[in-house]
């Protein structure tokens, strides 16, 4: 997993607690969608996803 470079590949991780925005791309992640759409019949054309957590580190 890598910091996102390609707006087409880029997901988001969202904290809820602070609203940061993590960008970031996977490769793994990408192609299971692909594999995933196929399965279901169909050809992925794009797509958008966002993750949504707290941090586990977090300081309070």
């Amino acid at each position: 997993m890598t910091l996102a470079t390609d707006a087409r590949a880029m997901k988001h991780l969202i904290d809820v607690e602070t609203g940061k925005v993590v960008e970031f791309v996977d490769p793994e992640l990408e192609a299971l969608q692909k594999i995933i759409a196929e399965r279901l019949g169909y050809r992925l054309v794009d797509h958008r996803m966002e993750l949504y957590g707290v941090a586990i580190d977090r300081k309070d």
